[in-house]
């Protein structure tokens, strides 16, 4: 009994590490300037999605940086979020209600974006991200992650909360 609780916990740490990964590969990075994407648009003549190729482009080749906390916070949801993910039977695991220290050398690198310890004042930084807890359904097919993005030009900031959904034994984005 006591081996299936160890191998419980782990389980549920690297589930909660792919999806840190996950989160962070899909929500740190640069925001589309709209007025930079005017510009383009005016200036080389060509459609909203052509332009949008072009910073792209433009992004792909930049080295960007960002910062983080060092801890995945507790979860302390207002009550219509909660009433929410009670919906799809997500719950509260009393576990996961502490902050813990994250485990850098089980975060992936990322292509064209380092972490650094400390903000930076250029036009390459991203910004500080802070990341929640994951909560997990009773099935642990479907789980709930919030991350802080802090204000850029051009992106919407704030909390965000994620859905993800395991399917095939890899965690994906829902939402």
């Amino acid at each position: 009994m006591l081996f299936s609780i160890f191998i419980s916990c782990n389980s549920q740490e690297a589930d909660e590490y792919e999806i840190l990964n996950l989160v962070i590969d899909k929500c740190v990075l640069k925001a589309t300037d709209p007025e930079e994407l005017a510009k383009i648009e005016d200036q080389k003549k060509i459609s909203l999605v052509e332009a949008l190729d072009v910073l792209d482009n433009r992004s792909q080749n930049q080295q960007y940086t960002f910062s983080m906390s060092d801890t995945l916070l507790a979860e302390n949801l207002p009550a219509d979020v909660w009433n929410y993910l009670h919906s799809y039977d997500i719950f509260e695991n009393k576990k996961y209600n502490e902050s813990i220290l994250i485990d850098f050398n089980k975060i992936k690198p990322l292509n064209n974006r380092n972490r650094v310890n400390k903000p930076q004042l250029n036009d390459h930084y991203l910004g500080h991200f802070r990341f929640y807890r994951v909560l997990f359904d009773n099935t642990r097919e479907t789980a709930y992650m919030r991350i802080d993005i802090p204000e850029s030009k051009g992106r919407v900031f704030g909390s965000w909360g994620l859905t993800l959904r395991k399917e095939n034994g890899k965690w994906r984005l829902k939402n």
